[in-house]
């Protein structure tokens, strides 16, 4: 059965939790101030049953000052519904709403106008007109327009139908082949033990598997799943899912935290990423400016790092680094909001494209270019530069496929078509790069053997170290083994030597035989060599 995440956005009191009541008869605001203020103050989850499928529905908060929940919720929605008061029209929040949405990289929706038992037809027709105008060069401007009331069901069946259109025109989630999912509420429950709750962002998660709680890198293992207040076995990608803990306490996670397949996501403080300033931005975004970061359920403080300019002006794109004030867990390609610090704006957003590990030189043309392809590149073109960023130390594809969200057979197509050279099945390495490697060890053995003549070779770690660059064991033993095969190089004994070189070809007739009657004595002895007198005292005789 498809599934489909749509978050419920839009200005406080516009009737979006009434809605989600009249469609799923869920009152989705459960907490005893919501009730007595009569507005959502945190995420509110629903399901409706379609005919294509299923929507999971995210009631975000539409009050200004809960922004950061907003952005939680939209953060795992596909898709979302914008909703509009058809007495009060577009408000300052329904503007922000769908611009955070679109930052966010959500592609579809529909807009529903609420409370329409309450307006003329007249008033129904300006608020249409105010909504086309200000959907006209975002997602939604051919999105359809349902006029509704929660009251009397007008436009239920309608708006129904057009979220079943949504759920129809989707493709189904992957499964990524491994799980991640951003914690936005945590609790205990009598004899269960811990529990935490999100939206399962990527892969499948199953009772019994083994967790990592990032960035704290402590681990866990799955007692319960639960989606949707059923209990089941497995929760695939995209779904609201509730994980009971086992070997973890309460205390030691929080919200923004995140549980994950081991090894998978990366714990960082400066962060790689593109940046889109909204046009709507009231001031430009200064290089040193301290932001406020949202992404997932995480909030953090950002100091901006640009690396081309000392300032980015509203509407325009760079990518740049992000320096957080403490480390947090980050998945590649995953998106994210800046707000400004005070007063709080939404003002601009993007997608994480890497974790580094410290700030990079301004204005150095290789860093930037690295930062373009990586960040709008094919994905060619961002394997082959990584590929190239790597050097000598080689790409594991397994890493490099879960770096940038693609499979290993995708990674392993993909190198077959680039300059690049495959060290057995897991690893692979620039064509140019090996290119350089193998010509200097090369060089590297050809000198040895001019400057020592009477010596067999080198040991693998002894022609290492005479390198340009010291190269891993897998690489190194692929050069040679390569170079063996093509009748380049030889090993001996352990020894390194270019194939057409013999020891001592290089000393006069006697001084061979000397050295053959040398080496045969050793021979001779076995396990009782001659001792250095009787070599020396030989040689005398000879002389």
């Amino acid at each position: 059965m498809k599934y489909v995440t749509v978050g419920f956005i839009g200005h406080v009191d516009h009737g979006k939790t009434s809605l989600v009541k009249a469609l799923t008869g869920v009152d989705t605001d459960r907490l005893k101030e919501e009730k007595e203020r009569g507005i959502s103050i945190v995420l509110g989850y629903s399901h409706l049953s379609l005919p294509d499928g299923e929507i999971g529905i995210i009631d975000a908060p539409g009050h200004e000052k809960f922004i950061r929940t907003m952005i939680s919720g939209a953060t795992g929605s596909e898709s979302v519904l914008l909703v509009v008061d058809t007495n009060e029209g577009v408000k300052p929040q329904t503007i922000e709403h769908l611009e955070i949405a679109e930052l966010l990289g959500v592609r579809k929706g529909v807009v529903a106008v609420t409370k329409c038992d309450t307006a003329e037809p007249d008033m129904q027709e300006l608020v249409v007109e105010e909504i086309r105008e200000l959907t006209e060069n975002t997602f939604l401007r051919d999105s359809p327009v349902v006029m509704t009331s929660a009251v009397t069901g007008e436009g239920l069946e309608d708006l129904k139908t057009k979220l079943n259109e949504i759920v129809a025109s989707s493709a189904p989630l992957t499964d990524e082949g491994f799980f991640y999912l951003p914690i936005d509420r945590v609790f205990s429950m009598p004899g269960y033990g811990t529990v935490v709750t999100g939206t399962l962002r990527r892969g499948s998660i199953h009772i019994g598997d083994e967790v990592e709680i990032c960035p704290h890198s402590r681990r866990a293992a799955v007692r319960e799943l639960q989606s949707h207040s059923r209990k089941t076995q497995t929760a695939p990608p995209g779904r609201r899912t509730a994980v009971n803990l086992r070997g973890v306490e309460k205390s030691q996670l929080s919200r923004g935290d995140v549980l994950a397949t081991p090894g998978t996501v990366k714990p960082g403080a400066f962060f790689d990423v593109h940046l889109r300033m909204l046009e709507s931005a009231p001031a430009p975004l200064k290089h040193g400016q301290v932001v406020r970061l949202l992404f997932g359920t995480k909030e953090t403080f950002a100091r901006i790092h640009l690396l081309d300019r000392n300032e980015l002006l509203p509407g325009e794109e760079t990518a740049l680094q992000f320096k957080v004030e403490e480390e947090v867990a980050v998945l590649n390609l995953e998106p994210f909001i800046i707000r400004s610090y005070s007063p709080m704006r939404t003002i601009g957003g993007g997608k994480i494209i890497g974790v580094s590990e410290g700030r990079y030189k301004r204005r150095d043309e290789s860093v930037m270019k690295h930062m373009e392809v990586v960040a709008a590149g094919s994905a060619a073109e961002v394997v082959l530069e990584m590929l190239r960023q790597a050097g000598a130390q080689c790409v594991e594809l397994e890493a490099l496929a879960l770096d940038r969200r693609i499979s290993v057979s995708e990674v392993r197509g993909l190198i077959a078509e680039l300059p690049a050279v495959m060290l057995g099945e897991e690893y692979a390495i620039h064509k140019d790069i090996y290119d350089t490697i193998r010509d200097n060890l090369a060089n590297a053995l050809s000198a040895f053997h001019e400057e020592n003549p009477t010596l067999r070779g080198l040991t693998k770690p002894q022609l290492n170290a005479k390198l340009d660059e010291e190269v891993g064991p897998v690489l190194l033993s692929h050069v040679i083994d390569t170079g063996v095969a093509e009748g380049k190089l030889a090993v001996e004994s352990g020894l390194v030597r270019l194939a057409d070189f013999q020891a001592g070809q290089a000393l006069s007739e006697r001084e061979q035989a000397v050295a053959k009657e040398i080496e045969d004595a050793f021979k001779q002895g076995k396990l009782q060599p001659p001792s250095m007198d009787e070599v020396l005292r030989g040689d005398k005789e000879r002389s």
